[in-house]
């Protein structure tokens, strides 16, 4: 059994901060980096979506929000459900490796161990930084007119 430690899952908190926010992955679901990567030089804000977003392991989809949460794994353990959906998006056979499973845990366990449990984030032009919850005070013309 693995220690605790800090992962990247979707989420819909957050969405709708940026006119191309998007999310087609089940909330709660680990996410990990693109295998495929952006495309050619795409920018965050540009039409595609790969520079602004991670992906779900299990549906293959995207999502330009994140949670980090805790869950019981070792590094290994990670790096095998990254090769795990790798493999079973297609990747496999075009080369995605273990060792590249490693990389990408890695990478992931690096950051996340960054931010708090709990903490939204977003990923953009490969930078992650917190996403702030818009919170309002109920107060504003339409509770006033009352």
């Amino acid at each position: 059994m693995g220690k605790k430690i800090k992962v990247f899952v979707s989420t819909k908190q957050t969405q709708g901060q940026r006119q191309n926010d998007f999310s087609f992955v089940p909330e709660g679901e680990l996410l990990t980096f693109s295998v495929s990567g952006p495309c050619g030089n795409e920018k965050a804000d540009d039409e595609c979506g790969c520079a602004r977003s991670l992906v779900g392991i299990n549906c293959f989809k995207g999502t330009t929000t994140a949670k980090v949460v805790e869950r019981v794994l070792t590094q290994n353990q990670l790096a095998r459900l990254f090769k795990e959906s790798a493999d079973k998006a297609g990747w496999g056979s075009v080369g995605y490796t273990l060792k590249a499973g490693h990389e990408f845990a890695r990478a992931i366990l690096s950051v996340a161990a960054k931010f708090s449990t709990g903490m939204v984030v977003e990923y953009r032009n490969q930078t992650f930084s917190e996403r702030k919850s818009l919170v309002t005070s109920g107060v504003g013309p339409q509770s006033l007119a009352a």
